[in-house]
């Protein structure tokens, strides 16, 4: 709670001079908590979901409003911190061309990593994912026609992409609902709960004797 209360002041979303915190905003952290409880399984769990696809892969984090920057920081920051793993981040329609250009480096999956039969015990390289963490009720004309054309290219150059989630996505989580209910101070609580938990699950993954 503490980090995404740091992040909304510093975003201008929360006065801390009154430290008042809603109850819209507790039932919605408690919820996200819930959904990424250790018991739930990650068909159902958006931060085990997420660790799992990030697991083989180089995050590259795409967002279209302020909001998303900041949770971005705070997936790329604990992403670093607990689990070693690099990530970046850009804003569209802004940061288009550089999140492209990693559509078509070296890093994309190539033709033998897009066989899906191929024996997954050889692979040993990390590939490009796009994790989008969209605010859809935010969202500019310019930044749709470049996310379309962002996805476009990602699909073209056989990237998987992965979301964020700024609610509650599954059907067992409390008062759940889409990326597009609650105000931004919700979803970037919620999105900084979700990112704790991926980097918790991805550092207990990569190296077993830590569970």
């Amino acid at each position: 709670l503490t980090p995404a209360l740091l992040l909304a002041e510093r975003a201008g979303l929360l006065d801390a001079a009154d430290g008042a915190l809603g109850a819209e905003l507790a039932d919605a952290l408690t919820a996200a908590a819930h959904s990424c409880r250790p018991a739930a399984d990650s068909v159902v769990n958006p931060a085990k979901s997420l660790a799992l696809d990030l697991l083989p892969a180089l995050p590259v984090m795409v967002t279209n409003s302020a909001i998303g920057m900041l949770a971005a920081r705070r997936l790329g920051d604990a992403l670093g911190r607990l689990a070693g793993l690099p990530a970046v981040r850009g804003l569209l329609p802004r940061d288009l061309e550089r999140m492209a250009a990693y559509c078509s480096g070296p890093f994309t999956p190539s033709a033998h990593e897009r066989d899906l039969f191929r024996d997954r015990t050889e692979d040993t390289a990390r590939a490009v994912r796009l994790v989008m963490i969209r605010d859809r009720g935010t969202e500019s004309p310019a930044a749709t026609v470049a996310l379309r054309e962002l996805l476009a290219r990602a699909e073209h150059a056989g990237i998987a992409v992965s979301d964020l989630p700024g609610r509650g996505a599954h059907s067992d989580v409390p008062g759940g609902g889409s990326d597009d209910g609650g105000t931004p101070l919700e979803r970037l609580a919620i999105r900084s709960v979700v990112a704790d938990f991926t980097a918790v699950y991805l550092a207990l993954a990569q190296d077993p004797a830590a569970r």
